[in-house]
């Protein structure tokens, strides 16, 4: 099973200036990184930034590695992170991956709210947490639906609620209406799409 481990972190990244003259002629910033996380994980991590502007407005990329030294549940050890972000015109990737419908028999999308404008003619999306079959994370969204559903013990602290990603899924939700509102045509369903009709 997936486990996760919760906790702040402060962070100090500091400019460095390139060692070769490759790298300063390429225009590409380089960063050092201090980290320190608490709580699950007790830990130091040291590491390196690489990053660039393109010549488009708002359009980025960078690459990083850190060392992480520390106690994770009374473990001790370290392990390697590498993480890396790119931004296109101000639209940042999420390294979201979309995924089938685990539960096609559930119909949510038409019982969801936003069927409501679906009927009208609007083409709309229904943003969700997506997961595999039988999977750990399916197995936690089946007993939340069977036991907490709109229960008083529906709160964020009970298994399966990841603060983090649920940041990460509103940013790109918020970058896809960002690009949608500044398109200069207005959104259509598919020509073969069985939604398009519904205000017909």
């Amino acid at each position: 099973m997936t486990q996760h481990a919760r906790g702040p972190f402060d962070v100090k990244i500091a400019p460095q200036k390139a060692d070769n003259p490759q790298a300063e002629n390429a225009g590409i910033a380089r960063m050092s990184i201090d980290k320190q996380f608490h709580g699950d994980l007790e830990a130091a991590s040291q590491g390196e930034m690489l990053a660039v502007r393109t010549d488009i407005a708002n359009s980025a990329g960078y690459v990083a590695i850190e060392r992480v030294t520390g106690s994770l549940h009374g473990r001790k050890g370290s392990f390697v992170l590498q993480h890396s972000s790119t931004m296109n015109r101000g639209v940042p990737t999420q390294g979201i991956a979309v995924v089938p419908d685990p539960n096609p028999d559930r119909n949510v999308f038409i019982r969801a709210d936003q069927y409501s404008f679906v009927r009208e003619g609007v083409p709309s999306l229904f943003m969700k947490f997506g997961f595999l079959k039988n999977t750990p994370e399916y197995q936690i969204e089946h007993d939340w639906r069977a036991n907490r559903y709109h229960s008083p013990s529906d709160d964020l602290e009970q298994p399966g609620i990841f603060k983090e990603d649920a940041v990460k899924l509103d940013v790109y939700t918020a970058a896809i209406a960002v690009r949608v509102a500044n398109t200069g045509t207005r959104p259509q369903w598919l020509p073969n799409s069985i939604f398009g009709h519904q205000s017909e």
